[in-house]
């Protein structure tokens, strides 16, 4: 029914560059927003503490004898289009696109590289600063890549296993699993795992490695140490005692982490010991929530395209409506920059006024559409006495497993005996119209394609599953 051992072949080629305009768009104008009224506004509704909560550490002093470094470019990543964007920060405007026949999400830099993350083909690929030459590249076979971090000597990469069989037994449990990999900058290999969990968020800073994991009930913060990869919990004093949380970020004294769930953002030393947890809305999620720390406090890339900036004593400094779902916080020098996946942007923000002041096009959106796997978990029930375990139900939609990539036959009638009608191709979708009926030791469905053909045909043999039920 079936073909195994189809190979992959990833092909991973980075294009010369290209020089790109430098033309700020039209409805620029529509993005400057007002300062605000003052640098330290207060978040008017948050209720005075309970409790008395240790001071935070104060701000990095500024060496005001020390001169300006040189203004650093912006590394974007556009998954739609398999571009790498270099913008020039001081015209606001793309200056280098380097084309791929990837798809890189993630950007990092550190340790005299830049670092770009594939989460498609689960590939790490590393970059010169300057040649914009690609200089290494990584398949990671451990797991799905999740996120990307750079710091404490190494490269980080958060990832999900992938589970062993994506079928579940009556009255069985899943426990889903992950972790993150330590990657030698130089060589570029993989060093160590530390099993943790399915990452959610990852950052590096006070000479340890921080991970958000995705637990059954809630998100673990793990603290690892990169040189023996030994991870153990932290728990943030006096909060919740499940920890949902969306996004942290690390700066050279203390932690943030941000939770959409509770509504709050939290400031905490590196054991866990409270500064202050601010309360904050919950308006209807739009895009990805993201942190980014600086020496004068916290920015915060609300889900609902608002972004915060916060002081240390966590106190409201300023409130800028982007009116565009977000995905990332950049920053330095001065400026910080939220982008925008779903809308294909870049927004600056000038740091000192709190206010936009561009916005820089990157190239085509991110399309919101369903991501499918082939290796999803669902509750098998076993409706044919020899056949494997079946996932599928009336009404259902399905996809063909594209790995490998071949077509399942339709049949006039459920069983190997009956004429063929017609075929699925992989990776096409199918509605589940009648069934299921047993013949051949297999369990056989009647399903029209989305290219019109109706006929039967089999779910899968005790290995594999051929069809993947489809959910949105």
């Amino acid at each position: 029914m079936r073909f195994h051992n189809v190979l992959r072949a990833s092909a991973v080629a980075l294009l010369a560059l290209c020089l790109a305009g430098c033309a700020f768009p039209a409805d620029l104008t529509a993005l400057i927003q007002p300062a605000a009224p003052t640098p330290t506004l207060q978040v008017g509704d948050t209720p005075p503490p309970t409790t008395t909560l240790p001071a935070p550490p104060a701000a990095e002093p500024t060496q005001a004898a020390t001169p300006p470094p040189p203004v650093q470019p912006l590394w974007v990543a556009n998954e739609t289009d398999g571009t790498l964007l270099v913008i020039d920060t001081t015209a606001n405007a793309p200056a280098v696109l380097i084309p791929t026949n990837l798809n890189p999400f993630k950007v990092a830099h550190g340790l005299g590289a830049v670092w770009a993350l594939d989460r498609f083909n689960d590939i790490l690929v590393r970059l010169h600063p300057e040649s914009y030459a690609v200089e290494a590249t990584l398949k990671i076979t451990q797991g799905d890549v999740q996120t990307l971090a750079v710091g404490e000597g190494a490269v980080w990469i958060g990832i999900s296993e992938r589970p062993e069989s994506n079928v579940l037994r009556p009255r069985e449990d899943y426990i889903p699993a992950g972790g993150v990999l330590r990657v030698d900058p130089q060589n570029v290999r993989v060093t160590g795992y530390a099993p943790v969990g399915p990452v959610v968020d990852l950052d590096t800073g006070m000479g340890v490695v921080w991970a958000l994991v995705s637990g059954q009930v809630d998100t673990p913060l793990m603290r690892i140490d990169p040189l023996s990869l030994q991870a153990g919990s932290i728990d943030l004093k006096g909060t919740h005692d499940w920890l949902l949380a969306d996004a942290l970020a690390v700066d050279s004294q203390s932690l943030w982490v941000y939770s959409q769930a509770f509504g709050k953002l939290y400031h905490a030393d590196a054991s866990g010991q409270l500064y202050a947890e601010i309360e904050l809305p919950q308006n209807r999620p739009a895009g990805l929530a993201d942190l980014l720390a600086t020496p004068e406090g916290v920015w915060l890339a609300a889900p609902w395209g608002t972004v915060l900036h916060f002081t240390f004593a966590g106190e409201l400094a300023a409130k800028i409506e982007t009116g565009v779902p977000l995905g990332e916080l950049w920053g330095g020098q001065g400026m910080v920059w939220a982008v925008s996946p779903q809308t294909g942007s870049a927004l600056r923000i000038d740091s000192a006024s709190q206010t936009l002041v561009a916005r820089v096009e990157l190239g085509s959106p991110l399309q919101p559409t369903p991501r499918v796997t082939a290796t999803a978990i669902q509750r098998a029930e076993q409706v044919c006495e020899e056949g494997p375990f079946t996932r599928l139900a009336l009404g259902m939609r399905a996809y063909t497993n594209n790995d490998p990539p071949v077509p399942n036959r339709l049949r006039e009638e459920a069983g190997v005996d009956f004429d063929i009608v017609g075929y699925i191709q992989p990776g096409e979708i199918v509605r589940v119209e009648e069934g299921p009926a047993c013949a051949d030791g297999w369990v056989w469905w009647k399903v029209t394609t989305d290219g019109g053909y109706t006929g039967w045909t089999a779910e899968g043999d005790a290995n594999e599953y051929w069809l993947i039920p489809l959910k949105y």
